[in-house]
């Protein structure tokens, strides 16, 4: 700021020019202009910024664009681009592709996902022979789910352990962030313990035995075979002190009875065990049964509460008071307590398990990484947390899921999946419950299937699509976002209003196709692009960020308007049903299924489909086009972000402006 001159003599009229001033006004209101000036410079200095940078994502776009889909040249599928702007978003590296029309890194998304998929306890990673080394020290790596032998690792050259060990992390050198191998023990409890024991001892008994020998009827003495193990590999199996006092035998038999998912006792008064798990190629730290020691909630209980026992804020026990109860986003009670069945672990791509908040109660969670293309710096970061008085939102961005399947926690916590995340099972006396998957289409015509796995007697099933805002308890069909088919009876389902549609049920063994077919609109705006969610606001659980959203139904229904030439058909094993539903509300459809009591289906979004109809696109194909599109709504969202930063400042500075000119 330049200095004042208090000598100057004043100018009769006319308004002072950029450096001059009137020494007739006060000095200190004149600082204030001055101030006030070089304030409103550098906000047009950003503005204009902010103009040249809309330009050059103006190019982004038409680039990004203008890319053809690529194929792989082995299999003929199309391919994934990890590596190019439309999945990370460095503008750096997009100029730099810009000037010189360099095609990004590629590979193959199906071949990922087949590769992920055919992974198994079976599999290793180095040997020489290509087997497990079954009885050996062997880690299993949490990033890409290989199994390791001890001789093949490079940098760890000493650790304590057992073989079958369940309680530790491990990642390998390609998997780790400091690219060496790392390896951390974890604290591991009785039951933990006992599965290290009795595979071990289970191991050992074999090798003695012949090729015909009966595995399933050897069991092991609590006094006799399990707690002599305990006492001499004490030091190897936890990191707790050893017990003094033998008081830590009836915990170690209380464990073993606690868990008959993991243990099988031989009688009910009989201190015998043995592994429930007889293929000892399974045990480790990822076995269904070992991940949910102490997790897994007791949903026989639950399920099965008799009237004496129910909650008096569940309200009638019919299964349309539950659905409007859930649909209207009521909860029974003021007070939530926090669950285990609250949270979904899951096992992301190079990443540990994942605790998933449901979406449930009107609220939905959105799982979120680094934004490495966020405009601000750390210090700027601090000071909007600061301000806001929590996580500055706009320096994360949603997870993008490296193939298309059903949702970790977009879907009712009754609900059972694979790890695939592929097959969905319902449970015994449940309702209708429904679950999404992970991607979402506006325009096109897509298409994916739906294998009828089991019918148990009394269970159904519906499919179809849904948007976003659809209730999770309750079915696909119960409301205006959502379309659907259901088993009994062949009937069509919309808004709650059921019309025949086919001829006869479909049932255990069938398979279901489900085609959207919405037109490409004339022009396309950031209507037809998933939304970036910078704006909601960003928590912190089980030590993951999430975006946390609440829903407005109410608003979101208002604004519901009808897409002229779109429609849904269905497909029954290869034979087309029928045009289900045309002149469908427009906006962004997932596909969706819901169960009803015991039954499980298993979806397919491709590639390799068994009745692909004409013209339409597998699912799987999504997955390029939804990365460029939710690049593009993350620039949009931090464009909207920086916009709504200058206009507050703008806001700030004319308040500023108007007190002082109040007080002169």
């Amino acid at each position: 700021m330049n200095s004042i001159d208090v000598d100057k003599k004043p100018k009769p009229r006319g308004r002072p020019k950029k450096d001059e001033v009137y020494t007739d006004k006060p000095p200190k209101l004149v600082q204030k202009r001055l101030y006030a000036r070089k304030y409103r410079e550098r906000i047009r200095d950003q503005v204009k910024d902010l103009e040249n940078e809309r330009d050059f994502y103006k190019k982004l776009v038409e680039f990004l664009q203008s890319e053809q889909t690529r194929y792989c040249p082995s299999c003929q599928q199309p391919i994934w681009q990890p590596e190019s702007p439309a999945v990370y978003m460095y503008p750096e590296a997009v100029q730099t592709q810009i000037r010189t029309n360099t095609p990004p890194a590629v590979s193959c998304a199906w071949q990922m996902q087949q590769q992920a998929m055919a992974q198994s306890p079976m599999w290793l990673h180095q040997n020489t022979d290509g087997e497990r080394q079954v009885g050996e020290i062997e880690l299993h790596c949490a990033g890409c789910r290989k199994w390791f032998h001890k001789s093949c690792l490079k940098d760890l050259k000493a650790f304590y352990g057992l073989p079958f060990m369940v309680c530790y992390q491990f990642y390998c050198k390609p998997c780790s962030s400091t690219k060496k191998e790392v390896w951390t023990a974890k604290q591991a409890n009785f039951s933990h313990m006992l599965v290290m024991v009795l595979s071990n001892l289970t191991h050992d008994w074999r090798k003695e035995q012949s090729d015909d020998a009966d595995f399933d009827k050897k069991f092991f003495s609590l006094e006799q075979d399990i707690i002599p193990f305990f006492e001499r590999e004490w030091e190897n199996l936890t990191s707790m002190p050893k017990r003094k006092k033998d008081s830590w035998h009836q915990t170690i038999q209380n464990a073993l009875e606690k868990h008959p998912d993991l243990f099988v006792q031989r009688g009910k008064d009989d201190l015998y065990f043995k592994l429930k798990e007889n293929d000892l190629r399974k045990i480790g730290p990822f076995l269904d049964a070992v991940r949910y020691i102490n997790r897994r909630p007791n949903n026989t209980q639950s399920n099965q509460n008799d009237d004496g026992n129910a909650d008096e804020n569940e309200g009638p026990k019919t299964r349309g008071a539950t659905k409007r109860k859930n649909a209207e986003g009521g909860s029974g009670s003021s007070k939530k307590q926090k669950q285990t069945s609250d949270y979904a672990h899951v096992y992301l791509p190079g990443r540990d398990m994942i605790e998933f908040p449901y979406n449930r109660d009107g609220y939905r969670y959105f799982f979120v990484e680094p934004d490495h293309n966020c405009p601000y710096s750390e210090e700027e970061l601090s000071e909007l947390s600061q301000q806001r008085q929590g996580i500055a939102s706009v320096s994360y961005r949603l997870y993008n899921y490296p193939s298309v399947t059903l949702a970790p926690n977009d879907r009712a916590h009754q609900l059972k999946l694979t790890d695939d995340r592929m097959t969905v099972l319902g449970t015994k006396n449940l309702g209708y419950c429904a679950v999404r998957a992970t991607h979402m289409v506006s325009k096109g015509r897509w298409y994916f299937e739906v294998s009828f796995d089991k019918q148990p007697p009394e269970s159904h099933i519906r499919v179809g699509f849904a948007q976003e805002l659809l209730p999770l308890q309750a079915c696909v069909g119960y409301t205006k976002l959502s379309y659907g088919f259901r088993s009994k009876h062949g009937t069509k389902f919309h808004d709650s209003i059921g019309t025949r549609y086919f001829k006869t049920d479909y049932k255990e063994g069938d398979v279901i196709g489900c085609l959207i077919d919405i037109p490409e609109p004339a022009c396309v705006t950031s209507e037809y692009l998933p939304h970036s969610k910078k704006d909601m606001v960003l928590i912190l659980s089980k030590n993951n960020k999430f975006y946390e959203q609440k829903d407005d139904m109410a608003g979101y229904l208002k604004q519901l308007a009808i897409c002229k030439g779109s429609k849904i058909e269905f497909f029954l094993n290869g034979v087309s049903c029928g045009v289900a539903f045309s002149d469908i509300y427009g906006g962004q459809y997932f596909p969706a299924v819901s169960i009803y009591q015991e039954a499980q289906v298993t979806c397919n979004f491709g590639p390799k489909v068994k009745y692909l109809p004409k013209g339409a696109r597998p699912f799987c194909e999504r997955l390029n086009e939804y990365a460029v599109e939710q690049t593009l709504s993350d620039i949009l969202g931090t464009l909207e972000w920086k916009e709504h930063q200058i206009a507050e400042k703008r806001k700030a500075e004319k308040e500023k402006t108007g007190k002082a000119r109040g007080r002169h």
